[in-house]
């Protein structure tokens, strides 16, 4: 019985209290209907007058708006320009209406010449003569150079040798371009008078001849910094013995009055011709307008002579694309450049000596390859974006900016690097393994 009471006092009855208000409240609501006579509960109204007045006052413009139309001095205008319209339109003989039939072809190929009746834009015209002018029509098909069969004449393979030579170059001098304007330090006398360890490798080389930089910037900031401390301490105790003694007061520079207005007439003088100096160089650069018009004249002449290659450059290269499809300056077409693939060769070791020693290499993935590589190069597609491994294996010529202007980050992580390998291998020689694999050996 405790706990069916317990669970009794547990139920929410909150909804059974608000219906037995509701019910209590509409039979007090009955009982004072039914106490009100019906004379009381509605009134009919049986005088019309007042019913006009409400209509008429409902009528009435409460927003202006038809005063306002009334007395708009555009009114007139609008109407009479109107007629005129109208006038034009029934003086003018009427126009023939043509039908347009449409007419049911059976099928619509896409490729073929356009119907004549078919509507077109505007500005088709103008966007046909644009594209036509923009397009560059590059070859599909890339073909082979005579050093590229399987067995060709010595000539033939020593110019697709020089070929692939020549772009491998290429790289290496835009490298090269890169890391000079990044690490100027790298090409500097200092950098380059630094000695290499025989047998290590150029990144080693490298971080040596750039720690060499930095220890001799050190070691003469910490001269400088040596003879500051030097001469802050002698200022020191020079101010520290004036402060003991007391300052005499000497009369013997007090000038005269004469002395102070010679004083002032020679600053005057000295001002003077400063302003003189001042108006000489001025005078002078005047002087120098007409060579100034000749430099600019000449500069705009050099802006002209290099729009005219650049324009030589981009009709050579599409000349260069239609005829054997080939590209070397790629147009912007998305977010990515198309980089065309480089030539294939052979060495005289991989050379087949007849067709029967020649091992098929070609499979339908490369002929789709290959066929993606068409549409990419002639900018029919954006180029899609490189995948992340291919992103890691690339070396690319970014340099942080604390880096490239001689901080000692690099050279403080290198030693940090080195001293933390020291400590591991004298942990690894000193270890229990060791003793283990002696006692194994033992």
């Amino acid at each position: 019985m405790r706990q069916k009471k317990v669970w009794r006092k547990a139920i929410d009855n909150q909804e059974i209290q608000k219906s037995l208000e509701d019910k209590g409240r509409a039979r007090e609501i009955a009982a004072q209907q039914a106490k009100i006579a019906d004379s009381h509960l509605f009134k009919v109204a049986t005088k019309a007058a007042g019913v006009k007045a409400k209509r008429d006052k409902l009528r009435a413009d409460r927003f202006k708006a038809k005063e306002y139309l009334e007395k708009s001095q555009y009114e007139d205008v609008l109407v009479k320009r109107l007629v005129e319209k109208e006038q034009r339109k029934a003086s003018q003989p009427p126009q023939k209406v043509k039908k347009v039939v449409d007419e049911e072809t059976d099928l619509l190929d896409l490729w073929a010449d356009e119907p004549a009746n078919m509507q077109t834009s505007r500005n088709l015209g103008q966007f046909r003569r644009f594209t036509a002018s923009s397009r560059t029509r590059v070859n599909p098909i890339v073909l082979p150079l005579a050093g590229q069969s399987y067995n060709p004449n010595a000539k033939d393979h020593k110019q697709v040798i020089e070929a692939v030579v020549a772009e491998e170059m290429k790289d290496v001098k835009e490298v090269q371009r890169q890391l000079r304007t990044l690490k100027p330090y790298l090409f500097s006398e200092e950098a380059a008078g630094a000695i290499t360890v025989p047998g290590s490798s150029i990144r080693d080389n490298l971080v040596n001849a750039k720690t060499a930089v930095y220890d001799n910037k050190d070691s003469s900031s910490s001269e400088e910094e040596s003879e500051d401390e030097e001469v802050s301490v002698e200022a020191a105790e020079g101010d520290a013995n004036k402060g003991k003694k007391k300052k005499v007061v000497s009369r013997l520079n007090k000038l005269t009055k004469t002395e102070r207005n010679a004083k002032l007439l020679r600053k005057l003088r000295h001002e003077e011709q400063e302003y003189q100096r001042t108006v000489k160089l001025w005078n002078k650069e005047i002087n120098k307008l007409p060579q100034y018009l000749k430099d600019h004249e000449q500069k705009l002449r050099e802006i002209e002579e290099r729009i005219v290659q650049r324009k030589k450059e981009i009709d050579e290269e599409r000349a260069r694309q239609e005829k054997t499809g080939i590209v070397q300056k790629p147009s912007l077409l998305g977010r990515h450049k198309y980089r065309m693939r480089k030539t294939d060769f052979q060495t005289e070791d991989e050379l087949a000596g007849s067709l029967r020693t020649i091992r098929a290499k070609a499979t339908p993935a490369d002929l789709l390859v290959d066929r993606y590589d068409s549409v990419f190069r002639r900018n029919l597609i954006e180029p899609e974006m490189p995948i992340g491994g291919d992103r890691r294996r690339t070396r690319k010529g970014k340099y942080k900016w604390h880096n490239s202007k001689g901080g000692t980050g690099a050279a403080a992580l290198h030693e940090k690097n080195q001293e933390l390998k020291r400590k591991g291998d004298i942990k690894a020689a000193s270890g229990p393994s060791l003793l283990k694999n002696d006692l194994i050996l033992i």
